[in-house]
């Protein structure tokens, strides 16, 4: 129904800001706390819907901003699915 079309398209604008704030920020305080290696979940693909491809490539490019501030990221994937999305865009970019 109606309804729930918008509430999924809420929970789609606000999850791409918070997968990228979220990952930012972690990796800000990670440094801050040389910490030199982190793992994040494939946020908000779940329950919430979010595409992930989408998710994948926001979480790459925000781990690409921060480029040599850690040794190790760690990408946790909860499916088959998701882990080879995140495998092909490692590939392609």
């Amino acid at each position: 129904n109606s309804l729930d079309l918008a509430v999924k398209l809420n929970i789609r604008s606000i999850a791409f800001p918070a997968i990228s704030t979220g990952i930012s920020n972690s990796l800000d305080l990670a440094v801050k706390l040389n910490i030199r290696s982190i793992a994040f979940p494939a946020i908000s693909t779940g329950i919430y819907g979010f595409p992930k491809e989408r998710a994948a490539q926001i979480a790459l490019n925000e781990v690409r901003k921060h480029k040599g501030d850690v040794d190790s990221v760690l990408f946790v994937c909860f499916d088959a699915e998701t882990a080879s999305i995140y495998r092909e865009r490692l590939r392609l970019d």
